[in-house]
């Protein structure tokens, strides 16, 4: 049974408010007011279906989905709605994390990661304590100590980082007087080289792994690109479109040879089961799951999400995008399509056409020297050694994948704090 439909049938067998009639279902969200039926629809899809109807139109926007519209909520209930999200997520933290925040020593430990000043040989320059790793912060020479920014780096596949020195580098090969993009390839190794036929043929995109370095007025931007070709699971247009687990163990061997940087549920929120039924769940039916959004939202009724979802002309079975946004530190988007292979004659087997994008914030071209503070929040954990920094467990991360202090997480600003007095 696929993971989403598991948590559909647990909601129907376990709860009985969900064995109730759409019907029922309505008049109780009727009579919710607006902070209530917010939080209600979020329980399950069963409500942000519903939420989807006719009904509540006027708390909708009108195009993207059943999502809230701003001004549906007035400033008091704004603050409330964001007082009840605040609390459940302190639930989403584990045990030893909560309990880790009770310690008497939790004080001392931030006041010493955010007031204490170290000297970092990089960057030339003092910064907080806890822009340095517990190995560098127990150095006694500053002229050997490096911050996260300096020692750490961004992994782009399983055979290229991008250190700070190359983002120097590339920013130099731009020029504030030509528009010129500086591009390169950043890794061509044959495992990126994803074609559904033979390499002979010719590639529908430069192989590898792309970098543009474009220069906008003072900043420089870096964008990365990766361009894949694969056999759709199910393979001919007369059967039917991927389950979701298929498409889930295409991605992960996709991941494994350049996708690093794009996360799985940005993946498949390229067919969000809120405005697609155009993957198939394993077990749907015994869940009785509906998959089918209301007519209104769903991604081939409508012309303007026909565009975006069902892709142009009668090859294309389904065209998704789906964007990835971690704060003020990296954007990005996935872009898929299944379709006729134009590999094949007779144009009966199916493709996917993935196309993943990523963008980093830019750069100061005037002081390419100074280390940008979202390149803290870039770096891999792994890279400069998290994980075996003591000092810091349970407060500043954790091994935990399913708490919210994660160290993997990119969703978390875990370094807010310290760029307060500068860097």
């Amino acid at each position: 049974m696929d993971p989403l439909v598991a948590s559909a049938y647990k909601n129907f067998t376990s709860s009985p408010l969900c064995r109730l009639p759409d019907e029922l279902l309505l008049e109780i969200m009727k009579s919710l007011d607006p902070v209530e039926l917010c939080c209600l629809r979020r329980v399950s899809r069963i409500f942000l279906r519903l939420f989807g109807s006719w009904e509540f139109r006027s708390h909708q926007l009108d195009k993207l989905g059943p999502w809230v519209r701003e001004g549906a909520l007035a400033a008091d209930q704004h603050k409330r709605l964001r007082r009840l999200l605040r609390r459940d997520k302190q639930g989403r933290y584990c045990s030893a994390c909560l309990r880790r925040r009770w310690f008497r020593d939790k004080d001392r430990i931030f006041e010493y990661l955010v007031g204490h000043q170290l000297y970092c040989s990089g960057c030339k320059t003092k910064h907080a304590a806890g822009l340095f790793s517990g190995s560098q912060r127990n150095l006694t020479e500053d002229n050997t100590r490096l911050c996260i920014a300096q020692q750490g780096h961004l992994r782009v596949c399983r055979h290229r980082v991008i250190r700070w020195t190359d983002i120097q580098r590339w920013v130099a090969q731009t020029s504030e007087t030509s528009p010129k993009p500086y591009t390169e390839t950043l890794c061509q190794e044959r495992s990126h080289l994803y074609c559904c036929r033979k390499r002979d043929d010719t590639p529908l995109r430069p192989d590898g792994i792309q970098l543009c370095v474009t220069r906008l007025s003072t900043l420089t931007q870096l964008h990365l690109t990766w361009y894949a070709h694969t056999p759709s699971p199910r393979g001919r247009k007369s059967r039917p479109l991927p389950s979701a687990n298929d498409l889930r163990q295409t991605w992960e061997c996709l991941q494994v040879d350049g996708g690093k940087l794009i996360p799985l549920d940005t993946y498949m929120a390229c067919f969000d089961p809120n405005v697609c039924s155009c993957l198939l769940y394993d077990g749907q039916h015994k869940a009785r799951w509906r998959l089918a959004p209301p007519p209104f939202l769903s991604c081939r009724a409508r012309s303007d999400r026909r565009s975006l979802f069902s892709g142009s002309g009668p090859v294309a079975l389904h065209t998704a995008s789906s964007g990835l946004r971690s704060g003020p530190v990296r954007r990005g988007s996935v872009f898929l399509s299944i379709k006729q292979c134009p590999n094949y004659p007779k144009g009966k087997e199916m493709c996917i056409y993935h196309d993943y994008h990523l963008v980093l914030r830019g750069v100061d071209s005037k002081r390419p020297w100074r280390v940008d503070p979202a390149w803290y929040r870039m770096v891999d954990p792994e890279s400069y050694g998290l994980e075996r920094d003591d000092y810091s467990l349970h407060l500043l991360w954790c091994l935990d994948e399913d708490c919210r202090n994660y160290h993997g997480r990119t969703d978390v600003d875990r370094f807010r704090d310290f760029f307060k007095g500068g860097i």
